[in-house]
């Protein structure tokens, strides 16, 4: 890792030396890019030499987007990694330089940015506290990320993400781009909160143009919203979502929706939501390639037809549409009919069970019409994504009343779930597509294989719980959601000992089977979208 800060000047020579001085103290590498300044000292670059800081030059002024490009370059050229930014009016303190470094060292795939503490800070304009407030709200709703201070002028980037991706924006509109662009590329932000000085209004010099920067900060703010509202995905430099649940949706394009049942009730709503289906089904290939799996074993005698494929895809994405307005309706309470089935497979309320749920009909509204009903506590296992949305459905109730269990600690969350068994609690698993790297099984599916993940099994087995496959239905004339409680699947006891695989596989080949019922009886409502390429394969 190797790091360098980057000073961009544009007649600013009254505070630049100081700024570059105080840099140097703490980074061998600085550098001055001097955009096209009309006012420098006759001895400006002899000073910069003294410092022992290099210049770049452009010959006319291109805007302080241009120079952190120009910059961007040089150093990647010269094998640097990342690049600390600081301004050079003497608004920032180079002496917390250092914490910058420190926090590239701990994560260095992020983007790092100085939160600017305007309450302890004097004269600050009220320009700057509104533009913040301002581009905050925007940001969010383009990343699903929150920042404190989006246009904060001291951040480190990484030099990989500014020379890899594609910008518009040359002016002081670069940096909110290449925030939201760098985040959704897959880079982390991480904050430090930085003190900041502001000259007198009479002595303060800025190169700010209210009306022309605030129109470019305006119409950029509106395509990054209307990027963020297309189906197609971004592009990707830093990791990868592993499900469709991590890279499509946010809770801005959940809240567009609520928006939408709001104003015009869920039958427009529900029309809406066609049109973005038709969106992903005709350019989301990612999203294709990944029902394609199921698609191909549920109808066979399609499977060579692309354009057949397509339709089953847009049918499919239709219903998945619908089933989360279903569950948004559920979450705030527009009482649609509950029937329950199988209720006598139950275990008395004060004991432990594991509900084995599928990603089939409307099983997010199901299980909140469960909490709602169930005398015992609830805990779902679950992958929090990097949007923070763990799964649409929570992003569309707006609250948390379930205790989530993330599956990404040490354990794999068998630990946490087995004590809330313990405890007489319910714990939810989705038992029909395994969490990356953990346990699973080939099961007979649809005339090919289906992994199934051994966790459901292994918690029953380990804690002598039943597990209770659970399916929930919206069904008509009349509306209603009926949940289903299949026959528990049970093993022999396994409490203080190790559960081998094999003797979870013939109750992972009994789920398999519920599994193939609903897929034969609704084809379109088996919304099991992650590495189907990866773990389903035809027998054909």
């Amino acid at each position: 890792m190797k790091l360098a800060c980057v000073i961009p000047h544009f007649n600013h020579s009254a505070t630049l030396f100081d700024v570059a001085a105080g840099a140097k103290r703490h980074l061998d590498d600085v550098r001055v890019v001097d955009d096209g300044s009309t006012a420098l000292p006759e001895d400006f670059e002899a000073r910069l030499e003294k410092l022992g800081v290099a210049l770049i030059r452009h010959e006319r002024n291109l805007g302080k987007g241009a120079a952190l490009l120009t910059a961007a370059r040089a150093l990647h050229d010269d094998g640097v990694t990342h690049m600390i930014v600081l301004d050079a009016d003497g608004q920032h303190n180079p002496d917390d330089l250092p914490r910058f470094a420190a926090e590239i060292e701990k994560a260095p795939d992020s983007v790092v940015v100085g939160c600017r503490d305007f309450e302890h800070a004097e004269n600050v304009p009220g320009a700057s506290r509104f533009g913040r407030k301002f581009s905050n709200f925007w940001c969010r709703l383009e990343t699903g990320i929150k920042c404190a201070d989006t246009q904060s002028g001291f951040r480190a980037y990484p030099v990989a993400g500014l020379t890899s991706l594609r910008f518009r924006c040359r002016r002081y509109n670069f940096e909110i781009e290449a925030l939201v662009k760098l985040l959704w590329a897959g880079y982390a932000l991480r904050e430090i909160a930085i003190p900041v000085f502001y000259d007198l209004p009479g002595k303060r010099i800025s190169h700010f143009d209210p009306w022309k920067d605030n129109l470019r900060l305006s119409l950029l703010h509106t395509a990054l919203v209307t990027r963020r509202l297309m189906p197609w995905p971004h592009r990707r430099i830093v990791g990868s979502a592993n499900t469709l649940s991590a890279s499509r949706g946010s809770r801005f394009g959940i809240g567009f929706f609520r928006l939408l049942l709001k104003c015009g009730g869920f039958g427009f709503a529900l029309w809406f939501s066609r049109i973005v289906a038709w969106f992903y089904a005709r350019f989301d290939r990612r999203a294709f390639a990944v029902s394609k799996g199921y698609l191909e074993l549920r109808f066979p005698e399609d499977a060579g037809d692309k354009r057949k494929m397509r339709r089953h895809f847009h049918r499919l994405l239709c219903e998945l549409a619908g089933m989360l307005l279903i569950s948004y309706r559920t979450g705030i309470g527009k009482g649609i009919p509950l029937e329950e089935k199988g209720k006598e497979f139950l275990p008395p309320p004060e004991g432990g069970v594991v509900f084995v749920f599928a990603h089939f009909d409307c099983w997010q509204a199901a299980m909140e019409l469960m909490n709602l009903k169930d005398e015992r506590r609830i805990n779902i296992m679950a992958r929090p994504d990097r949007n923070g949305n763990f799964d649409k459905y929570l992003a569309l109730r707006g609250e948390r009343n379930f205790n989530v269990i993330s599956t990404d600690g040490f354990s794999g969350g068998l630990i946490e779930a087995s004590a809330a068994l313990e405890r007489g609690e319910a714990v939810i698993v989705m038992g029909d597509r395994p969490v990356a790297g953990a346990a699973a099984i080939d099961a007979d599916y649809l005339g090919g294989k289906l992994k199934i993940p051994l966790s459901p099994w292994m918690l029953a087995a380990r804690n002598e719980v039943p597990a209770i496959p659970v399916f929930a239905e919206l069904e008509e004339d009349p509306e209603r959601i009926v949940i289903s409680y299949r026959p528990p699947i049970t093993f022999a006891s396994a409490a203080g000992r190790r559960v081998r695989p094999e003797e979870l596989a013939k109750g992972a080949a009994e789920y398999a089977r519920e599994l193939e019922e609903v897929a034969m009886r609704r084809p379109y409502r088996v919304f099991r979208f992650g590495d189907e390429t990866a773990d389903m394969q035809t027998e054909r």
